[in-house]
């Protein structure tokens, strides 16, 4: 490892949960993979300026908003679809300000997880290496900004989306699906246990998430879905953000039987608690664009709730249902016939049919790979 390069860094802009959970992923096998790698995790927000400080608060508002239903919401959608990949305007020259002292003071790699960082390191003409990992199995046209020195990306659709809006095929490289790392060693015999129990007559168990942005709309659903999914025999365990809307809801039901509320405070305490439970799921309900790596590379049914808020989570609808691993939950009167609809699947051999679609298509180590590509990059 040449002397000097044996440091990274990550850059988070913070928003939303899967940008973060991606870079946050493939930082943690590198630092399985090989432990002298000095490995600093920052994000944009505390980086910056007072007045950075400000403007990325308020791009978390907007996401918030926009995560949601209403009137701002659509406005908020509609102008992230016709914003020019990769442009720079008033706004991002003041983000680009704030964090100029960062992204300008260190010679190490740094991996970002969001195309915007990789616009204001483009406009700011950084010398060191910039890297971003999009570990997303969709690609709307919002996020095509490659890295100027490597994008990873999970699939060759996505590597395609990206070569044709201009990135050079050879800074675009495939990782596979990248599913929680303390998951990988058991998909397969959790797959075997899980078409045993759906092919025989007895209870199953689903997990619930919603959004880190918890739109009401989302939130109604699932707290019909669970009560179905209880009332048809069946358990449910709710994944919610500790002082979230959705603990809140969920702690109202006054702890029915078969159902708990696994409550977490950040990526890797939601890690542990999810891989002391996965064995015994069968399926998991939640927004299109949550977790969907489960479904289509891990052999978890899914059933995706509406609507599809946002640039990705329609395309990830899409997917899902293509690929055939996924059952729309549109409406309301959908999630109260939530453990109908279950059994429907169950008896037609379909429920069991979307959890073989959903393993052995695609890789599922993709943090692992990513890993030991931006290993390979250090060392060269």
């Amino acid at each position: 490892m040449k002397a000097g390069r044996e440091r990274i860094e990550f850059l988070t802009t913070s928003i939303g949960r899967g940008h973060r959970f991606y870079l946050a992923g493939v930082a943690r096998s590198i630092a399985n993979l090989e432990p002298r790698i000095n490995i600093s995790f920052h994000r944009a927000p505390v980086e910056s300026g007072l007045l950075g400080k400000g403007l990325w608060s308020a791009i978390h508002r907007a996401y918030k908003i926009g995560s949601s239903s209403g009137r701002v919401g659509k406005k908020y959608e509609k102008l992230r679809q016709t914003k020019r990949v990769g442009s720079v305007g008033f706004f991002e020259k003041l983000l680009a300000g704030g964090l100029k002292r960062f992204l300008t003071g260190s010679d190490a790699p740094l991996v970002v997880d969001h195309p915007l960082l990789v616009t204001l390191a483009d406009y700011l003409k950084v010398k060191r290496q910039i890297i971003y990992m999009h570990g997303e199995l969709v690609a709307p046209d919002d996020s095509l900004t490659p890295a100027p020195d490597l994008t990873l990306v999970p699939t060759d659709e996505v590597r395609m989306r990206f070569i044709s809006a201009g990135a050079d095929e050879r800074g675009v490289v495939v990782t596979g699906s990248c599913i929680e790392s303390g998951l990988t060693h058991f998909l397969k015999p959790a797959l075997k246990e899980r078409l045993a129990r759906i092919e025989v007559k007895g209870s199953l168990t689903g997990v619930f998430y919603s959004s880190g942005a918890e739109p009401q709309e989302h939130l109604r659903k699932i707290i019909c879905g669970v009560k179905s999914i209880l009332s048809s025999g069946h358990r449910a365990m709710v994944f919610a953000q500790s002082g979230g809307a959705l603990e809140k809801r969920i702690k109202s039901l006054a702890g029915p039987e078969n159902m708990e509320l696994v409550s977490y405070d950040s990526i890797e305490r939601e890690e542990e608690l999810l891989v002391e439970r996965f064995e015994k799921l069968d399926f998991f309900v939640a927004p299109s664009h949550e977790r969907v790596n489960w479904a289509v590379a891990g052999g978890l049914p899914m059933f995706m709730i509406g609507p599809a808020f946002g640039t990705f989570a329609p395309l990830n609808w899409r997917l899902g249902i293509q690929r055939g691993v996924a059952a729309p939950v549109d409406s309301t009167a959908d999630s109260r016939e939530l453990g109908n609809m279950l059994e429907s699947l169950r008896r037609s051999g379909k429920l069991s049919e979307m959890a073989r679609n959903g393993f052995g298509d695609l890789p599922y180590d993709g943090f692992k790979k990513g890993a030991e590509i931006l290993l390979e990059r250090l060392r060269t």
